[in-house]
């Protein structure tokens, strides 16, 4: 990866399970966000600008709340969040991000 991320770290690919998958930093929701475009984008290899809007397919809302109460030991039970960028599926959990290409 050639990005300099804010909060996404140490993207590794995984062949064995197929994804890619990375630390983060989970003190700003919205960076993260922004990071996990930019991750899709140069994992599928294309412009962050040709993705689709990520907007259409999570409620920044939520995954902020979520990623806050990942952070603050609140609710580790809620398991991890999923949601489609153009063709990569993204799980986010307590530790880590994984992006698993999609329609190949």
């Amino acid at each position: 990866m050639t990005i300099p991320f804010r909060t996404i770290r140490d993207i590794q690919y995984d062949e064995r399970r197929g994804e890619y998958h990375a630390a983060y930093d989970d003190e700003e929701a919205r960076e993260v966000l922004v990071d996990i475009v930019l991750a899709v984008a140069d994992i599928l290899g294309v412009e962050a600008q040709s993705l689709e809007p990520v907007h259409r397919s999570v409620d920044t809302d939520v995954f902020e709340r979520c990623l806050d109460s990942y952070g603050n030991g609140e609710d580790r039970s809620s398991g991890p969040f999923s949601f489609r960028v153009d063709d990569c599926l993204v799980t986010v959990t307590t530790d880590e991000i994984r992006f698993e290409r999609r329609g190949e």
